[in-house]
């Protein structure tokens, strides 16, 4: 059975048919209490002649048959059968406590039902409320990197005739700056940048580019950083590698 979507109505459904098979059941008992027993038959006696010999015959010709047995299966005939009494069907009952149980039981899957449901409900009111809070911090530092970008965007004029490159390249590595050290105070992420001529790990560069070069002392080592990468300082765990030009010796 799903949940959260069409329980309710089966529930019901299936609540109504218990109702009907109960008030079933309750008529067929009223029913047969209302009958009224079935009549007296009389018990006839079938009597069943047994063959006898004829010489037995021939004797039981001459002498007559004697009155008192005639009126023997007389007074047995008349005797009155008392009929068999009518009994209800046993089965009745145990069919009925069988649907009490079965109604509880599925008033008792209805409540858990409603229970599960609520508790989903609440559930994914809460997960909306912790995401939203999560992610407010994150929010925040986006709309601050932002307005810091904003504001060193506002001071480059390149059409004013004191316009300084200097001045402007300082300002971005102010920005980049910033953000670096946001990244590491708040969530523990450090940017690393490999220098020229150190070795070059797979694991935490990415080559961009590859040189060719005769000198074995080159083979296998940064030529130039392209992007610094980003790590975890506390575990290690790199997040973006540093793209670099690597130095590759000639076969």
């Amino acid at each position: 059975m799903s949940i959260f979507k069409n329980d309710d109505q089966e529930l019901l459904n299936l609540k109504d048919e218990v109702r009907t098979l109960r008030q079933q059941v309750q008529n067929i008992l009223d029913k047969m209490k209302e009958e009224p027993s079935a009549p007296e038959t009389p018990l006839v006696e079938v009597v069943v002649e047994t063959p006898v010999p004829e010489e037995v015959k021939e004797e039981k010709t001459e002498t007559p048959e004697p009155e008192p047995i005639v009126a023997e299966k007389e007074e047995k005939a008349e005797k009155p059968v008392t009929p068999a009494p009518v009994t209800v069907c046993p089965d009745l009952d145990g069919l009925k406590e069988q649907m009490k149980v079965l109604a509880e039981k599925i008033d008792t899957a209805a409540y858990q039902e409603g229970i599960i449901r609520d508790l989903h409900e609440e559930l994914q009111q809460y997960k909306k409320g912790l995401i939203a809070e999560i992610s407010k911090g994150y929010i925040m530092d986006i709309i601050n990197l932002y307005e810091r970008i904003a504001d060193t965007n506002a001071h480059f004029n390149p059409e004013e005739a004191d316009f300084d490159a200097k001045k402007v390249k300082h300002l971005v590595e102010n920005n980049m700056l910033s953000i670096t050290d946001l990244l590491e105070d708040q969530y523990s992420v450090e940017c690393y940048a490999p220098e020229p001529a150190s070795e070059y790990k797979p694991k935490e560069h990415k080559a961009m580019r590859v040189i060719e070069t005769d000198d074995p002392a080159k083979g296998a080592t940064i030529a130039e950083c392209l992007g610094c990468g980003f790590r975890n300082s506390d575990t290690g765990k790199i997040f973006r590698p540093a793209r670099v030009v690597v130095y590759r010796l000639k076969q």
